[in-house]
Order: structure tokens, then C-alpha cells, then sequence
């Protein structure tokens, strides 16, 4: 289990998903669309307008799963740039996930 310490949209409005420590360098060679920014330390997705932004945060999810890391929302995870009906949309796929 990995906590995540951070979810926003970007200035390019790109939704990220911040882990607390792992890193994901690799995450490319998937080829899911799913990539690993190093200088933030984040996971993102690529650009994709018919995906919201909840679609997103379940596949990038999927994929770390995947890769044998199960990311977890906690009380102390950061928004920004995240709408209120957003953060709850992405609280409601995440719970989705793990049943």
C-alpha cells in the first residue's frame, strides 16, 4: 500500500497522482498512456479529451496496481486544482476499486 499524497490538475490540465514515495520511471513501457514525471515525483496521464478526469485517476490506479503497488487516498491527501464534486467523484471510483 502506498499512500498518496497528492492529487491535482496541472496547467495543462493534466490530472497527477502523487505517491509518497515510490517512483515509477518505467511506468511508460506499459504503453497504457500512463507516464512518470520526475521532477514532480507524480504519476500522469496522457492527453485524452474523451477521459475525465475520474477515468483517469482509476487508470492510472489500475496500472500501478499492476505494476504491484497499491496506491490509497488518506485524509491527509492534498487537492489542488480539484473541484468539490471532482474530489468526490475520484473518492467514489477509488472505493470502487478496492471492493
Amino acid at each position: 500500500m502506498e499512500d498518496i499524497v497528492e492529487i491535482g490538475i496541472d496547467n495543462k490540465e493534466q490530472l497527477y497522482v502523487k505517491p509518497a514515495k515510490s517512483s515509477f520511471p518505467m511506468i511508460y513501457r506499459e504503453a497504457v498512456g500512463v507516464d512518470w514525471d520526475q521532477a514532480r515525483k507524480a504519476l500522469f496521464g496522457q492527453p485524452n479529451r474523451e477521459w475525465g478526469y475520474s477515468k483517469w485517476f482509476t487508470h492510472i490506479c489500475t496500472v500501478v496496481n499492476q505494476a504491484g503497488c497499491q496506491l490509497q487516498l488518506t485524509e491527509t491527501t492534498k487537492w489542488v486544482n480539484v473541484s468539490s464534486e471532482l474530489r468526490t467523484s475520484i473518492i467514489q471510483s477509488h472505493s470502487q476499486l478496492r471492493t
